[in-house]
C-alpha cells in the first residue's frame, strides 16, 4: 500500500522496505533504487518504473542490471531516471519509450543477445565479436540523454545504441513528440547511429522532428533522416543541430525540408551532407568532398568557411564536388568559401552580407547570379554588385557569371587548408538547367543539356560526382528547363548498385575456375618425378574420363561496395589422342549466391546466379596449350529494402587462352600465357521508391597477360605462384532515372581499368585416381582493396 501523503504512513513504509522514496512536491517522487547487489537492484528498478508515475524520478543507488531479457524493455511513463555516475544494464532487451523520458548521469549500457553462431564465429574470444547494435525506439516522444555513456564491458567499443526517431513498436502510438537531445562530456557518449523512420502501416506522421547533438557525441555509423534505407519520401521539417566534430555523415535521402545547424565544429575529415532545404553555420569550417544543394539558404556566421575538394571515386580517379546554392547571408567578417582546383560554386539566389570566395579559377568555377560580380585578384575575391564597381563593365558581362578583375580586395586569411585528394583536375557534367554564356555552351559536353544564355541561373539538384580518366562518370538531365526532383542521395544509390553490377563480370566465377581446372589437368602435370622429363609426358588414348568439382569464394571490394560472392561448380571430361597432341572436352554446371554492401547506405544487393559451360583444350608434345570454354547464364537479383523488385539478367561468356610451358629442370617448370575473356550482361529495368531505372547491358573485353611457376616437390606435390595483369577494354553502361518524361536523369559508367593478381596454389594426389587442388588469388589495383578469389577443387578419374 502506498499513503502519498502522509508522514506517519511514509515513516512505516520507510522503516519496513528497502525502497526509498523522497516526496519532491505534491505531484512529483524520487524513488531510490536499492539493494545487495545489481540483480537485486535490477528487480527493484522494474517495480519501481511500474510503480512510479509521469513527472517522477528514478535514481540508482548503485550498479542495477537485468539479464537474458528478449523484445523491448518498456518506459511507458514520463520519468527522470538519474543513473548518480552508475550504470543500468540491460542485456537482450531494445528500449521502447512510451512516454518522454530522461536518462542523466548513468552508463546506459545496452548489451545485445548473443546465439551460439556469433560465439563460434569469434572463437570463442571476446575480442573477436563483431559490433551490434542495439535500439532504442521513441515512438514519437522526447528522449533526452544528459551525460550518458553507451559503453558496454566485455563487448566491442562500436556496440552501441541505434536511436529510432519513429514507431518500430507495433504496440505503441507516435506521440508526435519527435525530439532527441542528447549532451555530455565524455567520449563514451557514443551512438550506432541515428535514424527518422516509421514502420507503422498506412503511417502518415508529418509532425516536425528535432535533434540536438552536443559537442562530445559520437557516431559510429551516420545520421539517416529518411529512413532506415534512406528513402522514405516525406516533407516533414527536420531541425538537425550538432556540435560534435565526430558527426560527419548526414543523409537526408527522399526528406525535403531538412534544416542542418552546426555550432562550433572543425571537423578533420570531409562532412558528407546530402540536399538540404537550410545550412546554417556557427564559427564552423568544415570541408565537402561530395555535391552539396542548399535549396534555400545557407548562413555562414561568425568566420566560418566551407571548403569544396575533390574525392576519388571507386575506380580511384578524382571526382568534382559541386556546390549549388540559392540564397546566401553572412555575418560578420572572414565567412568565406574556397573553391579548390576545378570544383564548382554555383549560386542562383541573393547574397547578403560579406562573402569571399577563394578559387585559382573564377571564370570557370564559379557561376553568380545576374548583377553580381567578383573583386579581388590572388586567388581571393569579394562578391560585389555590379553597380558598386567603379571600373566600366562591357555589356556581355551582364551575361556571363565569370567576371573580369577589377581593383584588389584585401584577401582573407581563414582559408582552410587542402587535402591530399585534390591533386589532379578531371571533367564533370554541370547542372542541365544551369544558364550558360556563348562560349560556356561550346565547350560543354555534347550529352549534356544547356539553356540559353539569356536566361537566369537555375540551380537543380546536382547529379552525381563525376570520375575522371577511362573511368570516368557523367551525368545529364532533360534539355527542358523544369526542376529534377531526383535528389543525389538516390543517384548515388543507383550509381552504386550499377557499379557493383560490374563486380559479377570481374568475379566470374564459373569460367575462371574452368581455367584452373584445365591448367591442373594438363598431361605435364602428371607427376613423372625421377621417371621422366616434363617434356615428354603425353596421356594415352585410354586415359579414364574425369569427374570433378570446384568451389569458389570471392570477395570484390570498392569504395562504394564490397561483393562477396560463392559459387559451386561440377563437370565433366574426358581426354582423346590426336595426331600431334592431346584433346580435352567437356561440360560443367554452376550455381553462385553473391551479395553487395554499400558504403553509403544500407541495403543488400543479392545475386543468384546458375549457369552451364561447355569447354576444350588442345596440348601438343612440346607443350603448346590452347583453352577454350563458353558460358551461359541466368542471373536473378534483389535489391534488399522497403520498396523493391526482383529483376533478371541474361549473362553470356566466352574465353580464349593460349600459353605454353617451359622446363627450367627436373622440378621446376615455368608456363607464360595470354587470354581473352568476353561477357555480356543484358539491360534490365526495375522500379525503386517510385523510380523507373533502366540498366543497359554491359559489353565487357578483358585481356590478360602472366605466368606461372611450378615447383614440384614430389610424387605427391605440386606447389606453384602466379602473376598476371588485367586490362578491361570495353565495359561501359548507361542507366537512366526516371520519374517523369521530364523528371530524369542518366548516368554512364566507364568500367575501363587495368588491374593485376598475384596468386599462390598447390596441388596434390590423394590417391592414384584423386587429385586436390587450391588457388589464392589477391586483385591489387584499379580500386580494389582487400579482394581476392579463392579456388578448391577435387576431381576422379573413373
Amino acid at each position: 500500500m502506498h499513503f502519498r501523503k502522509s508522514p506517519l504512513a511514509l515513516a512505516i513504509l520507510l522503516c519496513l522496505s528497502p525502497i526509498t522514496v523522497t516526496v519532491t512536491n505534491a505531484n512529483a517522487e524520487t524513488y531510490i533504487v536499492t539493494g545487495e547487489n545489481n540483480n537485486v537492484r535490477g528487480e527493484q528498478f522494474q517495480r519501481l518504473l511500474n510503480q512510479a508515475k509521469d513527472g517522477d524520478t528514478i535514481r540508482l543507488d548503485g550498479d542495477t542490471q537485468l539479464l537474458r531479457g528478449s523484445g523491448f524493455f518498456n518506459v511507458d511513463k514520463q520519468v527522470t531516471i538519474d543513473g548518480q555516475g552508475n550504470r543500468l544494464h540491460l542485456e537482450g532487451y531494445n528500449l521502447s519509450l512510451g512516454q518522454d523520458v530522461t536518462f542523466s548521469n548513468v552508463n546506459l549500457s545496452l548489451k545485445p543477445s548473443r546465439d551460439l553462431n556469433n560465439i563460434f564465429s569469434s572463437g570463442f574470444k571476446m575480442d573477436n565479436l563483431e559490433a551490434k547494435p542495439t535500439y532504442i525506439v521513441t515512438n514519437g516522444n522526447k528522449l533526452t540523454l544528459d551525460n550518458v555513456t553507451t559503453n558496454v564491458d566485455s563487448e566491442p567499443s562500436d556496440t552501441r545504441p541505434i536511436i529510432w526517431l519513429g514507431n518500430a513498436d507495433a504496440t505503441k502510438s507516435n506521440n508526435g513528440h519527435n525530439t532527441l537531445i542528447v549532451t555530455s562530456n565524455s567520449a563514451e557518449t557514443k551512438l550506432y547511429s541515428v535514424i527518422i523512420s516509421d514502420n507503422t502501416e498506412n503511417s502518415s506522421d508529418d509532425s516536425p522532428v528535432n535533434i540536438q547533438l552536443g559537442e562530445h557525441v559520437g557516431l559510429v555509423d551516420a545520421i539517416y533522416l529518411a529512413g532506415v534505407n534512406n528513402d522514405q519520401a516525406h516533407n516533414r521539417a527536420i531541425h538537425f543541430t550538432s556540435s560534435s566534430n565526430s558527426v560527419t555523415k548526414i543523409y537526408t535521402g527522399e526528406a525535403t525540408n531538412v534544416s542542418v545547424t552546426l555550432n562550433n565544429i572543425n571537423p578533420e575529415t570531409a562532412i558528407t551532407l546530402q540536399d538540404v532545404k537550410d545550412l546554417t553555420l556557427n564559427n564552423s569550417r568544415i570541408t565537402l568532398d561530395k555535391n552539396l544543394s542548399v535549396s534555400e539558404t545557407l548562413t555562414l556566421n561568425n568566420q566560418s568557411a566551407i571548403t569544396t575538394v575533390a574525392s576519388k571515386d571507386a575506380f580511384g580517379d578524382i571526382a568534382k564536388t559541386s556546390l549549388m546554392l540559392n540564397n546566401i547571408h553572412t555575418n560578420g567578417n572572414n565567412s568565406n568559401i574556397t573553391i579548390v582546383r576545378d570544383n564548382a560554386l554555383l549560386i542562383n539566389g541573393n547574397i547578403t552580407g560579406e562573402l569571399t570566395i577563394n578559387t585559382e579559377d573564377k571564370d570557370n568555377n564559379v557561376s553568380l547570379p545576374n548583377g553580381s560580380t567578383l573583386v579581388g585578384e590572388n586567388g581571393s575575391y569579394v562578391v560585389k554588385l555590379k553597380t558598386e564597381v567603379t571600373q566600366p563593365v562591357s555589356e556581355n558581362t551582364a551575361t556571363n557569371s565569370s567576371n573580369t578583375d577589377v581593383p584588389p580586395a584585401k584577401p582573407t586569411d581563414s582559408t582552410p587548408a587542402t587535402t591530399g585528394e585534390q591533386a589532379g583536375s578531371s571533367d564533370t557534367t554541370s547542372p542541365t538547367d544551369t544558364a550558360q554564356t556563348d562560349d560556356q555552351a561550346e565547350a560543354s559536353s555534347s550529352d549534356t543539356a544547356t539553356s540559353t544564355p539569356t536566361q537566369p541561373t537555375v540551380v537543380t539538384t546536382p547529379t552525381t560526382e563525376a570520375p575522371t580518366s577511362e573511368q570516368a562518370t557523367t551525368s545529364s538531365t532533360s534539355t527542358n528547363h523544369n526542376k529534377i526532383t531526383i535528389t543525389t542521395a538516390e543517384q548515388e544509390t543507383q550509381r552504386a548498385i550499377a557499379e557493383s553490377r560490374y563486380a559479377t563480370v570481374v568475379s566470374n566465377f564459373a569460367l575462371n575456375s574452368i581455367r584452373n581446372r584445365l591448367e591442373h589437368s594438363r598431361s605435364s602435370n602428371a607427376y613423372p618425378y625421377l621417371t621422366a622429363t616434363v617434356n615428354g609426358m603425353i596421356p594415352t588414348v585410354s586415359e579414364l574420363g574425369r569427374l570433378w568439382v570446384n568451389s569458389s569464394s570471392d570477395r570484390i571490394t570498392q569504395d562504394l561496395y564490397k561483393f562477396n560472392n560463392f559459387g559451386l561448380q561440377v563437370g565433366y571430361d574426358k581426354s582423346s589422342a590426336l595426331d600431334n597432341g592431346t584433346a580435352r572436352f567437356g561440360f560443367a554446371l554452376d550455381v553462385e549466391k553473391g551479395k553487395a554492401n554499400f558504403a553509403q547506405f544500407s541495403e543488400t544487393y543479392k545475386t543468384q546466379t546458375y549457369g552451364m559451360a561447355l569447354y576444350g583444350a588442345y596440348e601438343t608434345e612440346d607443350r603448346h596449350y590452347l583453352d577454350v570454354a563458353v558460358r551461359m547464364a541466368r542471373a536473378s537479383n534483389e535489391l534488399k529494402s522497403n520498396a523493391s523488385q526482383a529483376y533478371h539478367h541474361n549473362l553470356y561468356s566466352a574465353s580464349l587462352a593460349y600459353s605454353k610451358g617451359f622446363e627450367l629442370s627436373n622440378r621446376w617448370a615455368i608456363e607464360p600465357y595470354t587470354q581473352l575473356f568476353y561477357t555480356h550482361l543484358s539491360s534490365t529495368n526495375y522500379i525503386r521508391n517510385g523510380l523507373n531505372v533502366t540498366a543497359d547491358e554491359i559489353n565487357s573485353l578483358v585481356g590478360s597477360v602472366g605466368t606461372k611457376a611450378e615447383y614440384q616437390l614430389n610424387q605427391i606435390l605440386n606447389f606453384y605462384t602466379k602473376v598476371a595483369m588485367h586490362r578491361e577494354f570495353n565495359a561501359t553502361q548507361d542507366i537512366n532515372i526516371i520519374r517523369s518524361a521530364t523528371d530524369r536523369v542518366q548516368h554512364n559508367i566507364n568500367h575501363r581499368g587495368t588491374w593485376t593478381t598475384l596468386g599462390l596454389g598447390m596441388k596434390a594426389r590423394l590417391g592414384n585416381n584423386t587429385h586436390l587442388y587450391l588457388d589464392v588469388d589477391k586483385l591489387f589495383g584499379n580500386g580494389y582493396k582487400q579482394s581476392y578469389q579463392i579456388n578448391l577443387g577435387l576431381d576422379w578419374k573413373f
